[in-house]
């Protein structure tokens, strides 16, 4: 399911009550949710909240990410839980930059965003203990596993620490039951 943030009729309620009608209907159903368009605007726990106990996958970037927590689109804002998961496994991936010259956050050529975007650590390993915060506010809400993309810098997956979130779709437990704990 796509952009709920962006569709007025798939939020909230509806969204949650559609998710359950086809877990009725397709047993062992995996629903993942793919988020665009979430700002401070436009975000709410009313758009998203009330269906997260069933998204096995959650993907977003990482401002989206830090809104939907609420740390904000920057990460400096806390309006939210801040209890890790306990043993919630992560796992952040760099990519190698396709240039030998490293980018310059300063430049002011068009093609460079960062001068526009929210600040990220240089790499996807600085960034972990705020993924993880991130992650452990997902899980927390249901949500089975947390994907967030970094851009150039790569990405971050999390996987929910309990076996028995797994269990709930039986593909999903097969397919990620050796990553618990991991």
């Amino acid at each position: 399911i796509g952009y709920p943030h962006l569709l007025q009729r798939l939020r909230g309620a509806e969204l949650s009550s559609l998710l359950a009608s086809l877990a009725d209907q397709q047993d062992g159903a995996l629903f993942s949710v793919d988020v665009n368009g979430v700002s401070p605007h436009t975000h709410s726990d009313g758009v998203l909240g009330p269906a997260l106990w069933a998204v096995d996958l959650l993907h977003a970037n990482l401002e989206e990410a830090r809104i939907m927590a609420g740390l904000g689109w920057d990460g400096a804002a806390d309006y939210g839980d801040d209890e890790p998961v306990p043993g919630a496994p992560a796992v952040a991936v760099n990519r190698t930059p396709t240039s030998s010259q490293p980018r310059d956050p300063t430049s002011s050529q068009p093609h460079d965003a960062a001068a526009v975007q929210p600040p990220v650590p240089p790499d996807a390993e600085g960034a972990l203990p705020e993924l993880r915060r991130i992650a452990g506010r997902m899980h927390r809400r249901g949500v089975a596993i947390v994907a967030v993309t970094l851009g150039s810098r790569g990405a971050f997956a999390s996987v929910h620490p309990e076996q028995a979130r797994l269990q709930r779709v039986t593909q999903l437990h097969r397919a990620t039951a050796g990553w618990c704990g991991t």
